[in-house]
């Protein structure tokens, strides 16, 4: 039996992920601000899910999270960073002594944090994978990670899902047993759209998304591949239609999709925030 952790599998892609694997003798925990939306959302797929409360921008609640999985269960074969947000209006709050952009605690440093405390249990795995929610909007000029105490709604969301390749990468250099995988989805039809726009740009984004984005199902694919199949560290899993925006699985290398230097900038980071 294998442990998957999947963090925001109570919705959107996270919740296609944890219903493809119910069902093949693992057992799946979800991590989640809403455990009773996390408890409606699984309740008839069957097999073992337990829901698990988790708020990636507390400390205190990751270390929570970490303290009851090592009591509850022998190991973690992989985990999932897939929670993210797309914070409206540029909200700020306190990641431990630092205020900063909401997005930025949620996609980049609490997954971080999560997945440093979670590093001896996914080391009792014979085969432990690390899986990082990446984005079709992450090929970014600069990695700017000044955008995470600026004003900059949209500019955040895609430094955030460069980071979380550059993040990819450093867990691939650091740990060589552990297979670090870098996925994006492709243009999904999930309620991430919901915080992109106020008003009248609102409706527009979610109409559009509605008619031309793929299903979360479809989305998934990506990370089921990762998860499922034998995918090296270092691999890029992006859908392989037009511009990566839908399409079936296939690999790359995620050394394609970073600037050595922003890795530099990134590891320097990680001294200063957490």
């Amino acid at each position: 039996m294998k442990y998957i952790i999947v963090t925001g599998g109570n919705r959107g892609i996270g919740l296609s992920v944890v219903k493809a694997l119910a069902s093949h003798s693992n057992h799946i925990i979800v991590g989640c601000r809403d455990i009773e939306t996390g408890l409606k959302s699984v309740k008839d797929f069957g097999g073992n899910i337990d829901v698990l409360y988790l708020d990636l921008t507390s400390k205190s609640s990751i270390d929570a999270f970490v303290d009851n999985v090592n009591t509850t269960y022998p190991k973690i074969d992989v985990l999932f960073n897939n929670a993210g947000i797309y914070s409206p209006q540029g909200h700020k709050i306190y990641f431990g002594d630092i205020s900063m952009d909401q997005t930025w605690a949620t996609n980049v440093w609490g997954p971080y944090m999560l997945t440093q405390k979670l590093m001896p249990q996914l080391l009792k795995s014979a085969q432990p994978k690390l899986l990082f929610m990446s984005s079709v909007v992450a090929n970014v000029n600069q990695f700017k990670p000044v955008t995470m105490f600026e004003d900059s709604l949209k500019e955040a969301y895609a430094q955030t899902k460069y980071a979380n390749i550059l993040m990819g990468a450093y867990f691939e250099a650091a740990y060589s047993n552990i297979n670090s995988i870098i996925v994006h989805p492709g243009y999904t039809n999930t309620e991430i759209f919901e915080g992109r726009q106020p008003g009248l740009k609102r409706k527009v984004v979610r109409c559009t998304t509605n008619i031309f984005a793929q299903t979360p199902d479809k989305g998934a694919r990506s990370a089921l591949y990762a998860i499922q199949d034998n995918v090296a560290t270092g691999s890029y899993v992006v859908p392989k239609g037009f511009c990566e925006i839908w399409g079936a699985p296939k690999i790359k290398s995620s050394s394609q999709y970073y600037r050595k230097d922003d890795l530099e900038i990134f590891k320097k980071l990680l001294k200063t925030v957490v």
